[in-house]
């Protein structure tokens, strides 16, 4: 299993060297670059969760705000067309260190713009942010399930070229090799899998946006059994899988 990964580790830091100084920073459906972050906003209501899923269909999150220029930012991209939107923050009790930014980036301790008396979870656990001239710029909790508004979603940016240093490698340990915008991936086979399941258990990708990103990638790029072979299980040892490294 070393030498799988050696390998594997060999290829993806060669043309990762010259990924890193190649290209500016790019955004791709209709995504505008804002902050070094890509935005696109929807005007259209919609329930938290339905927010939620438009913007995993771009293997996006809803917007996260983590200091006062992307707080300034935001007013800039939605204009005066709505008084509030979702962000992707949702809190698990009443203080900024119980609120996690729905990246997997921590929580809103480090920066927060919360009314006063918020986040407050028996009015609601997800966030929005307002554009109410009062209050514009400011956050409050509100009801997940039964309130719709606006929202913004939000992708890493790309880079112009990058897909230049896509690598696809076949060797006897048929590792495959992917430069996406969020993590470095090796799809092993089995009965590397095998090995791996049974030393370092369950191959995971953090969170259901990653692979919704990895999903989308893969279908414009690559033939499409090879999703129907990305798994996130260890009861189907003989397919493909997604390994973090």
């Amino acid at each position: 299993m070393l030498r799988q990964f050696i390998a594997c580790l060999a290829l993806l830091i060669l043309p990762q060297l010259t990924l890193a100084t190649a290209g500016t920073p790019i955004c791709t459906n209709g995504f505008t670059l804002i902050n070094g972050k890509c935005w696109r906003f929807f005007a259209t209501g919609a329930s938290h969760r339905s927010a939620e899923r438009t913007c995993m269909n771009y293997g996006a999150t809803l917007v996260t705000v983590k200091n006062a220029i992307d707080n300034r930012a935001v007013q800039t991209i939605v204009g005066t067309s709505t008084y509030s939107i979702w962000m992707g923050l949702y809190c698990f009790g009443n203080d900024v260190t119980k609120c996690l930014w729905d990246d997997a980036s921590g929580s809103s301790e480090l920066y927060d713009n919360f009314l006063s008396a918020y986040p407050q979870i028996e009015t609601g656990k997800c966030v929005v942010y307002s554009l109410q001239s009062s209050m514009v710029g400011r956050w409050y909790s509100a009801d997940c399930q039964n309130e719709t508004r606006a929202f913004v979603c939000e992708l890493p940016t790309s880079y112009a070229g990058w897909l230049d240093n896509f690598v696809l490698a076949e060797s006897r340990f048929s590792p495959s090799l992917l430069f996406g915008t969020y993590r470095k991936y090796c799809i092993i086979t089995a009965p590397v899998i095998e090995r791996h399941l049974y030393y370092n258990g369950t191959p995971s990708i953090l969170r259901i946006h990653e692979y919704e990103y990895l999903r989308v990638f893969f279908l414009f790029l690559i033939r499409s059994s090879v999703i129907d072979n990305v798994l996130i299980s260890e009861k189907n040892v003989q397919k493909r899988f997604f390994v973090q490294i």
